[in-house]
């Protein structure tokens, strides 16, 4: 196959995981502000630590590196959360 057609099947299909990424951000990120405390929700920062991660990984593959350490940032910020190094506030969601 072809690099260029190769390249262009990976964009697609990365962009159809990204947006089911997105959704489960989303889901995962509105479950997580309806409990007091994230050891009461830790399925849900497993669960967007796992999808950061995800996004990181198939960024790289496609070539994106913006949207890579943007991924990478997220993971950051998940893992403080995991930590309990970083509250979580109403900004913080947003």
């Amino acid at each position: 196959m072809d690099p260029k057609e190769l390249q262009k099947r990976l964009m697609a299909g990365f962009i159809v995981e990204l947006g089911e990424h997105v959704e489960s951000m989303n889901l995962a990120l509105l479950a997580m502000e309806k409990v007091p405390t994230p050891e009461e929700a830790p399925g849900h920062v497993d669960a967007l630590f796992r999808v950061a991660h995800t996004m990181k990984s198939a960024a790289r593959a496609v070539g994106l590196g913006a949207l890579e350490a943007a991924a990478h940032r997220m993971e950051g910020v998940i893992a403080r959360v995991r930590a309990g190094t970083l509250d979580r506030s109403t900004d913080l969601f947003e």
